[in-house]
C-alpha cells in the first residue's frame, strides 16, 4: 500500500469528520494523521518516543486516549485512569446498577460508574475499607499488582525472581515477581523497579500492551473459526464493494469503526488506502498470534495485472474482544 497516500486520505477524512476515540477525562479525542504502519496516526507527543508503537496500536483498538491531540505519554497516570484502560483493555463492561463503596468517589466524578463496577468485580481495592484516592497516582508496584491479579491468562516467560536492587521483599514482592514472569516489567537501568516511583501513563500502557500479547494459556483463546469468520468476510466486503452495507461497522472498534459508520451515512466514502486494497481476490488467511483479548490475522490476497503478473497483498488484522465479540481495530501492511 502507498503509506502517503493513506495518511494523505485520512487526513481528508478527518476534515469531514471527526474520528472518536473513547477519551479518559469524557472529552471527544481524535486522532491526528500521519503514522506510516498501517495505523490512522499517532498523538501529536509520542513521535520519537520509546512507547510509540504500543501506544498507537492501543488507540486504534479505543484503549488508550488523550485530548487535544495528545496522550502526555510522560504525564503520571491517576487511578481512576489507569482501571478505565484496564476494564476496556479486558473487555469488561460498565455496570451503570453498581453501587460505590467508596466515600471519597462522589457521583459527579467522571470516574464514578467506572470504580464502581471495578469494586464490584472485585478487580480494585481501595486503599482503605472506604477510600479509593481516585485523582492519586499509580506507583509501579500498584500497576504489578493490578495488571497480574486480573489477568487470569498470562503465560510465564520465566521461572526466575527478579533480582532487582530496590526490591527486597515487602507487600508488593510477590506481585512483582510475577509480573516480571510474565514478562509485564523489565526493569529500570542500574537494575531497579523503582517500585514506589508514579507510573508514567506510557509506562502503564506499555504493560497493558504486554498483558494483552501475553494472555495465551489455552482455556480461554478464541479458535480458529471465530477469529477467521470475523475477518475473511469483512476483507472481501472492502475488496469487493464500492461501499459498506449497513451495520458493517459494527465489527470494528476505535477510529476505523468512526469511519465506517460515516460511510455507511453516506458523509465520506471510504478512504482507497489503509484498507485491504480494491480489486483484490482473497486467496487465504491464517491466525498469526492469538491471546484473550488480542489476535492477529494475517490475509493473503491477489490480483491479475494486464501484464499477466500477479500482484499479491499481505495484511496484518489486529482485532480486540469488545463486548464479548471479535471486533477489528486495523489493518497493517507487511510484507510475505
Amino acid at each position: 500500500m502507498n503509506l502517503k497516500t493513506f495518511s494523505l486520505t485520512i487526513a481528508a477524512c478527518l476534515l469531514t469528520g471527526s474520528v472518536a476515540v473513547i477519551p479518559a477525562d469524557a472529552a471527544e479525542q481524535t486522532i491526528m494523521p500521519g503514522s506510516g504502519d498501517g495505523t490512522i496516526g499517532l498523538f501529536s507527543d509520542t513521535e520519537g518516543h520509546w512507547a510509540r508503537a504500543a501506544i498507537q496500536s492501543l488507540a486504534m483498538m479505543g484503549i488508550v486516549n488523550g485530548s487535544d491531540g495528545k496522550v502526555r505519554p510522560n504525564d503520571p497516570i491517576s487511578r481512576a485512569e489507569f482501571v478505565k484502560t484496564l476494564l476496556s483493555a479486558t473487555d469488561t463492561p460498565i455496570d451503570s446498577q453498581a453501587s460505590m463503596p467508596f466515600v471519597d468517589v462522589p457521583k459527579g466524578h467522571w470516574a464514578y460508574q467506572i470504580i464502581a463496577t471495578a469494586a464490584a468485580k472485585g478487580i480494585v481495592n481501595g486503599i482503605d475499607g472506604t477510600h479509593f484516592a481516585p485523582d492519586a497516582l499509580v506507583t509501579r508496584e500498584q500497576l504489578a499488582k493490578l495488571l497480574t491479579v486480573n489477568s487470569k491468562s498470562l503465560s510465564r516467560e520465566t521461572t526466575a525472581l527478579p533480582s532487582f536492587s530496590d526490591v527486597n521483599g515487602g507487600w508488593s514482592y510477590a506481585y512483582i515477581a510475577d509480573a516480571y514472569q510474565a514478562g509485564l516489567i523489565k526493569g529500570l537501568e542500574g537494575n531497579r523497579f523503582a517500585p514506589t516511583n508514579h507510573a508514567t501513563r506510557a509506562e502503564s500502557f506499555i504493560m497493558i500492551e504486554r498483558m494483552l500479547n501475553k494472555e495465551t494459556k489455552t482455556v480461554n483463546l478464541p479458535s480458529d473459526e471465530i477469529l477467521l469468520g470475523r475477518v475473511d468476510s469483512a476483507v472481501q466486503t472492502l475488496q469487493q464493494s464500492a461501499g459498506v452495507p449497513a451495520g458493517f461497522s459494527s465489527q470494528f472498534v476505535g477510529p476505523w469503526q468512526s469511519i465506517m459508520q460515516q460511510a455507511e451515512s453516506g458523509k465520506i466514502s471510504l478512504p482507497s488506502a489503509g484498507l485491504p486494497a480494491k480489486g483484490y481476490s482473497f486467496l487465504t488467511s491464517h491466525v498469526k498470534q492469538r491471546a484473550e483479548h488480542y489476535a492477529v490475522v494475517k490475509v493473503i490476497s491477489s490480483m491479475k495485472q494486464m501484464t499477466g503478473d500477479i500482484s499479491y497483498e499481505y495484511l496484518e488484522v489486529h482485532l480486540i474482544k469488545r463486548d464479548g465479540q471479535w471486533k477489528i481495530g486495523y489493518f497493517a501492511p507487511v510484507g510475505q
